[in-house]
């Protein structure tokens, strides 16, 4: 049978036991013939996918974004990883992975957070002492991004963290983030111990200063460690570029867009995750932006930073020898 598109190509289905790949092959040989591609199917095999983590909200709307079937939205897919189906049959958690937030704090003896917490490690630059929970009743931004990342799976409540086996820590910067010298500090403060620095906000104030002395410590941060940097690259969508910033447009980060969301245009993007009513971890009790220890409406870049955090531990994990620029390459191949 032939069926004449609108471009004027011909459309032939084989017949008599004859294969597309066997017609076009003839077809090619033709002079009259420009060229002959072959059509083939692909058979659906059907498989068996062991069940998830037995997390409350996991396999609801709520963790749509680690699933890999979610209508119209391009998640993260990450059970593959969780359970072992790579051809080496490797589970990946981010063990022995350690995350630096930079925040307004992380409420860190939340119950599904404190089986990754470092508390030792805390360090506190805005007021200045070892203290990285948060200070005030509006200091929720931290946890929730914590909780993305690190969330304790198969405890029947909650949420299921993308890399649950890694620990987390707090540097609490946010409250001064107009403050450049504050932000340069806590960079280089941990810069050689930690694997993945996180950021959660995009600096305000003072923008233009912010980023030329910030990215003077990413400069001298890059021969210390391969530590990855995961920043937002900015909510501020029809106003202003990430590549405008030095920070997001820093060889040394990785700047993560988000689906559905007013992001900063420009080439600076590294990664792109979702960042659109996502459930996660709230502060416990009457603190926090719910009525409950969960919230299902965090969004923006820095949520999709978070994903993105949670992507680059697994990776750690999966090859603890990776540096900054292989990270950068790897999520640019992967279209994460």
């Amino acid at each position: 049978m032939c069926i004449r598109d609108r471009s004027g190509s011909a459309w032939l289905r084989a017949t008599c036991g004859g294969t597309a790949v066997t017609a076009a092959e003839i077809l090619n040989a033709h002079p009259s013939v420009v060229r002959a591609r072959p059509i083939t199917t692909i058979p659906l095999v059907k498989t068996t996918v062991p069940p998830g983590p037995n997390d409350q909200y996991y396999n609801v709307t709520a963790q749509y974004y680690v699933h890999y079937n979610y209508p119209f939205v391009d998640t993260i897919n990450v059970w593959p990883v969780w359970c072992g189906t790579d051809p080496l049959q490797q589970e990946y958690f981010g063990r022995g992975v350690e995350i630096s937030l930079l925040d307004d704090g992380i409420q860190g003896d939340h119950p599904e957070i404190d089986h990754a917490y470092i508390f030792r490690k805390d360090t506190d630059f805005v007021d200045g002492d070892n203290d990285g929970s948060p200070a005030n009743f509006q200091d929720n931004h931290g946890t929730e991004m914590a909780g993305i990342i690190v969330a304790r799976q198969n405890n029947g409540i909650g949420i299921a963290g993308i890399a649950p086996a890694a620990e987390i820590f707090s540097t609490r910067v946010l409250g001064a983030a107009s403050d450049p010298q504050i932000l340069s500090d806590a960079l280089e403060h941990e810069s050689s111990t930690v694997d993945l620095i996180v950021s959660g906000f995009v600096p305000g104030g003072n923008y233009v200063d912010i980023s030329e002395l910030v990215a003077d410590s990413l400069d001298k941060m890059a021969d210390k460690k391969d530590t990855a940097i995961a920043y937002p690259a900015g909510d501020a969508g029809g106003v202003a570029r990430n590549d405008y910033d030095r920070l997001s447009s820093h060889r040394h980060t990785i700047a993560t867009a988000a689906f559905m969301s007013q992001t900063e245009e420009g080439c600076a993007i590294i990664a792109t995750a979702p960042g659109f009513e996502m459930g996660t971890t709230d502060r416990t009790g009457e603190d926090g932006d719910s009525d409950e220890d969960y919230m299902f409406e965090f969004g923006g870049t820095s949520a999709a930073n978070a994903c993105t955090a949670g992507v680059l531990a697994l990776m750690k994990d999966a090859r603890p020898d990776l540096g900054w620029r292989d990270y950068q390459e790897i999520l640019l191949l992967a279209g994460v």
